[in-house]
């Protein structure tokens, strides 16, 4: 994966904001901008850490952590063999590693930071949009779609800086 593909979600959840914006009349067509921006947020966050975790895999590091960088495990085989399958980590698990192991970021320190709580709300707010357990698509609106995108922003900027030691052209 590129940089181009992280910026165009980028502009894609910031093209849904405008557009809602120019339709606030039309709830139903407001409402589909609206989520539609925060799930290209989220996908940018997914799409950065998995970009991150591609390149730091490759690096000098244990085959247990390789293979969670690349959403893998070994399990043995019912013939008494090692293969390696396919496993899923949660998106926030593994950008806490990613900065644990390959920045001088204290994880524990950082999960009490504003813009970590910030991402655990853009998490939230995600899980309500994907597993919705009631439909209330009026509760999202234009300012926390700014905001979700802002705080995923946010997020990458301080998690590129922190492990690749350089600022990322995303905005």
């Amino acid at each position: 994966m590129k940089i181009t593909y992280l910026k165009l979600l980028s502009k894609s959840s910031t093209a849904f904001i405008d557009a809602a914006k120019r339709n606030r009349k039309n709830k139903n067509v407001y409402n589909s901008y609206v989520i539609s921006s925060m799930i290209h947020s989220w996908v940018l966050l997914e799409a950065y850490v998995n970009y991150a975790a591609d390149i730091l895999s490759v690096s000098k590091i244990k085959e247990h952590e390789r293979l969670l960088l690349l959403d893998k495990e070994l399990r043995l085989n019912d013939d008494g063999e090692f293969k390696e399958t396919v496993s899923h980590i949660p998106t926030l698990k593994k950008s806490l590693f990613v900065l644990h192991r390959f920045s001088k970021i204290n994880s524990k320190k950082f999960k009490r930071d504003q813009l970590w709580n910030d991402i655990k709300n853009c998490e939230r707010v995600r899980n309500t949009i994907i597993h919705p357990k009631r439909v209330d698509i009026d509760k999202f609106n234009v300012k926390q779609a700014q905001i979700m995108r802002e705080s995923v922003i946010n997020f990458i900027r301080k998690t590129n800086k922190a492990v690749f030691g350089k600022n990322i052209p995303i905005n």
